[in-house]
C-alpha cells in the first residue's frame, strides 16, 4: 500500500521478511520474494535472527535506489 501512495512499483525487498499465515501456528516463510518453507510460529522465532542479513541487504538495496532519485 505504501509503495502504491507513493506512486512507485512494489518490490520484494520492501517487505524482507514476509509471513504468510498456513494455520493457527504457523505461516509460510518468504524471504525476499523466496519461499523457504513452512514454520510453526516457534521454529520462526528459533531462527529469526538468521534472517537479519537479508534484511540489511534489502535495506541497503532500497537505500542505493534512493540515491540513485
Amino acid at each position: 500500500m505504501q509503495a502504491e501512495a507513493a506512486g512507485i512499483e512494489p518490490e520484494a525487498i520492501m517487505n524482507p521478511i514476509l509471513l504468510k499465515p498456513t494455520n493457527d501456528t504457523g505461516s509460510q516463510v518468504i524471504i525476499n520474494g523466496k519461499p523457504i518453507g513452512v514454520m510453526a510460529a516457534r521454529e520462526y522465532y528459533r531462527h529469526k535472527k538468521e534472517y537479519i542479513p537479508a534484511i540489511m541487504d534489502a535495506y541497503h538495496e532500497l537505500e542505493k535506489s534512493m540515491i540513485s532519485l
